[in-house]
């Protein structure tokens, strides 16, 4: 399942899974909905209108910085493949959002957890794929060792 699929299933079940007994079902779920559905169009839309997106939410979240903008901000830096794209920035900006009371349903931060954990996933990930290009860039150097010193030994007869 792609990122962006599991992002978007998660999230439903985050927000069905709580709808039916919550007071806070028409506004915050309706927000959460709202950044999903961006997030939706923001994978089908060419660089240059992403880009727009991007200059919007950063220009909307320097005016006004709350929790839907940073949310907004934090999925247009999680973009695969987005010049701008920037993970740390991202993670930093969901960590700045406003504290929730324990026990207290939100889903805003349901949101913010599953973008860290998708984040959290994906630089895993990319950690373990440069441990095997450092571990196959050693092995090739000593494959390349050995090959020049047999070129320098005189041959056997």
């Amino acid at each position: 399942m792609t990122p962006r699929r599991l992002l978007l299933a998660l999230a439903a079940a985050l927000l069905l899974g709580g709808c039916a007994a919550t007071p806070w079902t028409s506004g915050e779920a309706r927000e959460v909905i709202e950044l999903l559905d961006f997030h939706d169009r923001m994978v089908g839309m060419a660089t240059d209108e992403q880009r727009r997106e991007y200059q919007a939410a950063l220009a909307a979240f320097e005016k006004q910085p709350g929790d839907t903008q940073r949310l907004r901000l934090a999925l247009l830096l999680t973009q695969p493949r987005a010049p701008w794209r920037d993970d740390a920035r991202a993670l930093q900006l969901l960590a700045g959002m406003e504290p929730i009371p324990a026990g207290q349903p939100s889903p805003r931060r349901d949101l913010a957890v599953l973008i860290q954990k998708l984040v959290a996933e994906r630089q895993r990930q990319i950690r373990d794929e440069h441990r095997k290009v450092e571990d196959l860039q050693q092995k090739l150097d000593s494959l390349r060792a050995i090959d020049r010193e047999t070129r320098q030994k005189p041959p056997r007869r």
